[in-house]
């Protein structure tokens, strides 16, 4: 799994901000759940809060940490 710095730099990339708030929310469950927290956000609810967040670019920014997230390996 890539790291909010890795997240921030590909959103930042892409979209021309880190988007570090919409990161940090759909991460926030991992304190709790570990690897499991992606069932929480890490679908079209996480794509959703992205928008309430930050509008169409935060719901990007979501859609992006989640697409990142399926295809990372290290």
């Amino acid at each position: 799994m890539p790291s909010g710095e890795i997240h921030r730099k590909i959103t930042k990339l892409i979209l021309g901000k880190p988007y570090s708030k919409v990161h940090r929310i759909l991460d926030l469950p991992h304190i709790f759940y570990g690897s499991k927290h992606r069932k929480l956000f890490h679908s079209i609810d996480g794509v959703l809060l992205g928008y309430l967040l930050d509008g169409e670019e935060g719901a990007l920014a979501a859609a992006i940490h989640i697409l990142t997230d399926k295809v990372w390996k290290k």
